[in-house]
């Protein structure tokens, strides 16, 4: 391990839709990622990675949790979207720094990379986005 990796005072952010967007699975195809994302996130074009959080785990103290297609950043509700949510919640819970989890779900509506809405129309609720993380986080985090 390199030495500025092993101090306390750098964390990372663990970031369940972008690390989604470079996951690797035998479904995806690159025509179909987002032009924004394939412009804009890597200089060379997206690099698909097997075991992101694996890699990052030791360092990781908070993580953004929302959904997509896995071809762009849509900040969509947990469920509404690839994210393997029951494989990834134990994996969250065992980096040994995690101090907190928030959401980053696009309350007013689902985007698809364009900026368009796509899929929610209307948005979501409070109840929602309540009641989903609540189930998420209690299948893995017991009182």
């Amino acid at each position: 391990m390199t030495p500025y990796l092993s101090s306390t005072a750098i964390g990372v952010c663990y970031d369940t839709g972008h690390a989604n967007c470079i996951a690797a699975a035998p479904w995806k195809k690159m025509e179909n990622y987002f032009p924004y994302v394939v412009d804009s996130w890597w200089e060379n074009g997206i690099v698909l990675e097997e075991h992101a959080l694996e890699t990052v785990k030791d360092q990781v103290v908070t993580c953004h949790m929302h959904d997509n297609s896995g071809y762009a950043d849509q900040h969509r509700m947990p469920g509404d979207g690839t994210v393997d949510w029951k494989t990834l919640i134990p994996k969250l819970k065992a980096c040994p720094r995690m101090l907190e989890f928030q959401t980053e779900v696009n309350m007013i509506h689902a985007v698809d990379g364009t900026s368009r809405a796509s899929g929610i129309a209307d948005g979501y609720s409070i109840r929602r986005m309540t009641d989903t993380f609540r189930n998420l986080m209690a299948e893995s985090f017991p009182p």
